[in-house]
């Protein structure tokens, strides 16, 4: 099973911190946490990739898959932690520009006054 540790802070957001590979897998596990956050209510999820050093094309398609489903339900997700090499992962498959907010978890909890 796809490893992801899940942060909650009730009616103020949720960080997801999946480590390993992300495959098809790790994306599906990803995928069915933002639903389950999101119909729990939570406002916003952020999604840190500092334990995943590697995205495949599955992967890609279910961080698309999670952005859609924050914007059906009108919330957002924010990314955290990415490398240089998610970066230019991201930008070449055209995901870049639509994420909300790129941060660190220590800069989101910050700004959003999380412990």
């Amino acid at each position: 099973m796809a490893d992801v540790r899940i942060e909650e802070f009730p009616q103020v957001a949720a960080i997801l911190h999946p480590a390993g590979y992300l495959a098809a897998d790790l994306g599906a596990r990803l995928v069915g946490e933002t639903k389950r956050l999101l119909a729990e209510g939570c406002p916003l999820v952020i999604l840190s990739l500092e334990e995943c050093p590697l995205i495949n094309s599955l992967g890609m398609a279910r961080l698309i898959e999670i952005l859609e489903v924050a914007a059906e339900a009108g919330r957002m997700v924010w990314f955290a932690d990415l490398s240089k090499l998610h970066q230019q992962t991201l930008a070449g498959a055209g995901v870049l520009p639509i994420i909300p907010k790129v941060t660190t978890v220590a800069e989101a909890k910050r700004a959003l006054g999380l412990p």
